[in-house]
């Protein structure tokens, strides 16, 4: 009988000092910590992806002037010589139907 209340003292104790070292101020901030590292690994994968993409826009704006033509027409607006371009309001078509 005394064996078995020592157990339930030992097995109390240690519980309780579990407790108290999960709910300490130290481990809640291993906690927060561990979740902002988690997503700066997920900012740090999402700034790889958007990296490679943009060394792939470099690659070929160097290297392929039809590309470059594209982005020039799309982006910028611009048109060969004697070239005339139509621009459409999809706004007002929309409406108009």
């Amino acid at each position: 009988m005394r064996l078995d209340r020592w157990k339930t003292i030992v097995l109390s104790v240690a519980l309780l000092s579990v407790l108290i070292y999960l709910f300490s101020p130290n481990f809640l901030h291993l906690t927060q910590i561990y979740r902002q590292m988690k997503a700066l690994d997920e900012e740090v994968k999402q700034l790889q992806v958007r990296n490679q993409n943009l060394q792939e826009e470099i690659f070929k704006l160097k290297n392929n002037p039809l590309y470059v033509e594209k982005v020039a027409r799309e982006e910028l607006g611009m048109s060969k010589p004697k070239e005339i371009i139509y621009k459409f309001d999809e706004e007002k078509e929309k409406n108009q139907l």
